[in-house]
């Protein structure tokens, strides 16, 4: 591509990036490289992903130059020769097809396919297992953040005591809200701890009891609504509201329920590991979306059935 202003070429800022201060009137011309064809193709999720409002960008690996993207589809203007397209979102990982540009515009037969979670801090998550989570680690997820959400995992118990990955949010305060289950060792029943604090010392719980027989692996969900906190093992759906009964707590006078059941802020959310194990925390077939009326109503007749 080539810019010039008042017949003066302008040099690139950056790849296909041009800025000019125009102090009088003028004619801005735009020629783009002879030979150069458009490239289009198309780009979708894998089921389950939560794709409103991701935003989608598409670009050439080498040279840099930045076509567009939305609705499903890509185009992008290239001379000819060998190239790497790279199509990325911000909530997933960047897919790359190489492409062959002749003398003739180019339809891209493979669809471009969004498969792995992306986070805050530029991992990856592909759902293949062990080994994401390490010692106290949070993953937040990259791109949204929602007033009502929910995610959904499957944990295992790595100890006999409460290692294990869980579920946080941030809702107006500093400190993260942070939801995981391990065994109540006098019942062996599953017990729900909501708790505020990053370390050990600091932490500030609500423990509730549930009917749930423990076992060591299991699905969990949590879903925030309104002033509700829905906590899903498996099947069974546990309701925590700001009133709700629990157990001893630990330092709760921290707790500040008050951003903790904030229905107006709008939560950045994601992943962490309580505990420690040297082989990491296994975590599989995560999903996250946002929560509605319609999802909160079919929980409530779980609980009321």
């Amino acid at each position: 591509v080539k810019v010039t202003y008042n017949g003066k070429e302008i040099a690139a800022s950056a790849a296909n990036e041009y800025r000019i201060t125009v102090t009088e009137s003028g004619t801005i011309e735009v020629t783009a490289e002879e030979g150069a064809y458009t490239i289009t193709g198309r780009y979708s999720y894998e089921s389950g992903l939560y794709t409103a409002g991701d935003t989608v960008t598409v670009k050439d690996k080498e040279s840099g130059i930045i076509g567009t993207a939305g609705n499903g589809e890509f185009s992008i203007s290239l001379p000819i020769g060998e190239h790497v397209l790279v199509v990325s979102s911000e909530r997933f990982a960047p897919v790359e097809i190489s492409v062959t540009v002749d003398d003739q515009d180019v339809t891209v037969d493979e669809e471009v396919t969004f498969t792995q979670l992306a986070f805050t801090d530029g991992a990856y998550l592909d759902n293949t297992g062990s080994g994401l989570l390490k010692d106290g680690e949070y993953k937040q997820f990259g791109g949204v953040s929602l007033k009502n959400f929910y995610v959904e995992a499957d944990v295992e118990r790595m100890d006999l005591g409460e290692s294990v990955a869980g579920i946080y949010f941030y809702a107006g305060s500093a400190s993260p809200a942070k939801v995981f289950v391990f065994e109540n060792q006098d019942t062996h029943m599953f017990k729900i701890r909501i708790t505020r604090g990053t370390g050990w010392d600091d932490r500030s719980d609500r423990d509730y009891e549930t009917a749930i027989p423990y076992k060591a692996s299991c699905r969990l969900t949590v879903i925030v609504y309104g002033e509700a906190i829905y906590v899903g093992i498996d099947d069974s759906w546990t309701k925590i509201t700001s009133d709700t009964a629990y157990g001893t707590p630990v330092n709760n006078t921290d707790f500040d329920a008050a951003t903790v059941w904030n229905a107006e802020q709008e939560k950045t959310f994601g992943i962490f590991a309580n505990g420690s194990c040297s082989d990491g925390f296994p975590v599989k077939n995560v999903r996250y979306g946002e929560a509605n009326q319609t999802l909160a109503d079919k929980i409530e007749e779980a609980l009321q059935a």
